[in-house]
């Protein structure tokens, strides 16, 4: 060999390993990108995504991007392909993408087809670096299979070995299995909470090709090995200054900051990376957010919240601190169905355009393949490739960074108290006193946030003073658990000063601390009754999960949404007689459904349930009532009990505590069928296993009690009264145990 060709063969693998390093990102002005590959690539998906970036990112870039995907492909096939595909299409920059069909889906993962797909490898990257062309070898597509148990098999091993010749040999190289297999694991975290019918998967139904999220999660990989940067553009500014900090790729001009409202005109050298709507749902596992990052910080704005719009387009609210500390605005928008930012709007006009640039291109490629004969193929070829550059034009004008307006305009003041609402009842913890919290937020500009209270407890006195309670100026927040006097109704009165005047006034005119309950089963434990009934002592009130109310008929807060008659009335009257302190209810029943239906899951009626008991909070309730068992009549006394042991237990493990239960007598149908001895021994043996307290035996509660003159399964006004009266007279030895003093 002589000595010139062995320099000029250094020199070329030095420029070609140099070429790969010299830019941050792979694919420069000029480029023409192939996608190289089997049926993955060929379905033309992953490679819009990395054309769409690309046209974003980089628009003043002048680049082409070819698909030379071909389902059943193999390496070795590809650089069969590589003279006519690649090399006479003037590619310039290539991704290969091959494995799954070099092994045949796994019946051949054997060493002579390992050996062929490395020996294949390694031709293609030495012939495209004769060619001087950039090439990226990329590990294949992951399978669906668990990640735990993949990530160390043949298929991996194999494109492993072949990454290693290819970067001895000066290619690019991507390992897009790890990559992809990351977004897998957090695809399987998500569904450990889902039913199956509502689980994710980045696969096909074969479990070998990808979906859209798993092409996504593809371009992901291809993008991060291309070396996509984090950050679009950076902007931050001194509202009170007037003064722009920082304009890292893009331009700041314009700035105007006066009463309240700060605008300026930003001008990008490049576009953040949508893709229409919902592609915010795939973000969640695909994190497109690591190189997509499109920032906006003001500091120093006065306190409260901001909207937000850019050229007439809303973004969002934020508040004075949020947007101090800086917002990823890229994918941010206020509707779902729409897009945000004029980049959003601009990237979802490119993604049409690129789809129509594709099925151009496939229409010619079916032509070729199905009408190889006809005399119409060389024009309508011809035509494709005037069609394509007419398009291209399209795409590059569309993903043009304009110059925008950004308008950020202090919303009206607000303060809003979560706690306590009008009407809301706290659980006591002994007879005497519970906790309540003061909780809320405010955007006005104060220093302090007091509060004192009206009104006659059972035993003491309320504390009657102005008191502080703890105030975050930088996010408006304010909140204090306070022990407090059991009774009620009690008022709260809230002010906030600043300078030691007076900013604002509030007031929550009634609340109280007493004994709180949930309700869950199905019909008989909704609205269901007859006719709707009223309290009758005012101290009764239900709360539906966002507000509270006096709990007259219908209750609020069921699933089932029912509007008629229940016990709760009646229950919370005669629980008032007894103890003189408010009654709180939370009622979440759905009529006629079974235990299976309550059945622990991520949606569904429990998690309905457990909503409810997440917002009261740990001991926030006396007990939940448990009334069902009608639907549940021809159920095995063991398969009812063990599903409805299973609600109980999953309750207590999420809630975090020991959750009394109560769980009724029920089976009732009508005069001929008053009791089914299947479900009632599967209750009675839940009282007698003490995994729930002794509920009331509704089946007794028969004749007039019932609706439809005594023959229906629901209960008549005087049957609602007897029931909440029985279910009063079940749940005082425990609140009498709970409430005695320590």
């Amino acid at each position: 060999m002589s000595k010139l060709f062995t320099l000029l063969s250094v020199l070329i693998v030095l420029s070609f390993t140099n070429a790969l390093n010299a830019e941050d990102f792979a694919i420069r002005d000029g480029d023409t990108v192939g996608f190289l590959g089997d049926s993955i690539t060929a379905a033309r998906t992953y490679g819009k995504h990395i054309e769409k970036f690309t046209l974003l990112r980089y628009p003043e870039r002048k680049v082409h991007f070819i698909n030379l995907g071909n389902g059943g492909d193999t390496a070795a096939g590809g650089f069969k392909r590589l003279e006519q595909d690649v090399f006479d299409k003037g590619v310039t920059l290539l991704t290969v993408a091959y494995g799954v069909n070099d092994i045949g889906w796994g019946a051949k993962a054997d060493d002579e087809h390992r050996q062929l797909y490395l020996d294949s490898i390694q031709k293609i990257v030495t012939a495209c670096k004769k060619r001087g062309v950039r090439v990226y070898i990329c590990s294949a597509a992951i399978t669906a299979g668990h990640p735990d148990k993949t990530e160390n098999n043949f298929l991996q091993q194999m494109c492993d070995a072949g990454l290693a010749i290819a970067r001895k040999e000066g290619a690019g190289t991507i390992d897009i299995q790890r990559t992809m297999r990351d977004i897998q694991r957090s695809v399987y975290t998500a569904n450990e909470s889902l039913p199956i019918e509502k689980q994710k998967s980045l696969h096909a139904a074969d479990g070998i090709h990808l979906n859209d999220l798993g092409q996504m999660a593809m371009a992901y990989a291809i993008l991060k090995g291309l070396e996509a940067p984090a950050d679009v553009s950076t902007c931050v500014i001194d509202a009170a200054a007037g003064e722009v900090l920082e304009g890292n790729g893009c331009q700041i001009s314009d700035l105007s900051a006066a009463d309240d409202r700060l605008t300026f005109t930003r001008l990008d050298q490049g576009l953040p990376y949508n893709n229409g709507a919902f592609a915010n749902l795939m973000y969640r596992f695909v994190p497109m957010n690591q190189i997509n990052q499109y920032r906006l910080t003001v500091r120093n704005l006065n306190l409260g919240k901001y909207k937000l719009t850019v050229s007439g387009r809303e973004i969002g609210i934020w508040r004075a601190s949020e947007l101090a500390k800086g917002l990823d605005i890229a994918s941010t928008t206020p509707d779902s169905w729409q897009p945000g930012g004029p980049w959003d709007a601009q990237a979802t006009v490119l993604k049409s355009l690129t789809e129509a640039r594709y099925e151009v291109d496939l229409a010619n490629l079916h032509a070729k393949r199905s009408l190889p004969e006809t005399p119409l193929l060389a024009s309508l070829t011809n035509q494709a490739k005037h069609a394509n550059k007419e398009i291209e034009q399209m795409q590059r004008f569309v993903a043009k960074p304009r110059p925008y307006q950004f308008v950020l305009t202090r919303e009206t003041d607000e303060t809003t108290i979560a706690s306590p609402l009008e009407n809301q009842v706290f659980q006591r913890h002994v007879r005497n006193a519970g906790r309540i919290l003061i909780r809320g937020t405010t955007t006005r500009n104060v220093d302090q946030v007091q509060v004192r209270f009206r009104g006659q407890p059972l035993q003491g006195e309320v504390p009657s003073e102005w008191q502080s309670i703890e105030f975050n100026r930088e996010d408006g927040a304010f909140q204090k658990s306070l022990e407090f006097p059991a009774g009620g109704w009690f008022s709260m009165d809230l002010r906030m000063t600043a300078d030691n005047q007076t900013v604002e006034e509030l007031s929550v005119d009634q609340f109280g601390v007493g004994e709180v309950f949930v309700g869950a089963g199905q019909s008989n434990s909704t609205n269901s009754g007859q006719f709707k009934t009223k309290q009758t002592t005012g101290m009764v009130a239900s709360f539906s999960g966002e507000h509270w109310q006096i709990a007259d008929d219908p209750q609020p807060g069921v699933a089932d949404r029912s509007q008629g008659g229940s016990y709760y009335p009646a229950f919370g009257d005669a629980l008032y007689e007894a103890y003189k302190v408010p009654i709180g209810i939370a009622a979440t029943g759905y009529g006629g459904t079974s235990v299976n239906a309550w059945q622990p899951m991520d949606e569904g009626l429990f998690r309905w349930m457990m909503t409810r008991i997440d917002q009261l909070g740990p001991h926030g309730f006396r007990a939940v009532l448990w009334h069902q068992g009608e639907t549940d009549v021809e159920m095995p006394s063991d398969e009812y009990y063990d599903k409805l042991k299973r609600v109980i237990d999953t309750s207590r493990e999420e809630a975090g505590w020991n959750i009394p239960w109560l769980v009724a007598q029920v089976s009732y149908h009508n005069p001929d069928a008053p009791s089914f001895t299947t479900t009632r021994t599967a209750q009675a043996k839940l009282w007698a296993d003490g995994v729930a307290l002794e509920g009331p035996d509704t089946d007794t509660l028969t004749g007039d009690h019932r609706d439809l003159d005594g023959k229906g399964i629901h209960f008549s006004p005087q049957g609602l009264k007897a029931h909440g009266l029985l279910w009063s007279e079940q749940v005082k030895p425990l609140i009498d145990k709970s409430i005695q003093e320590p």
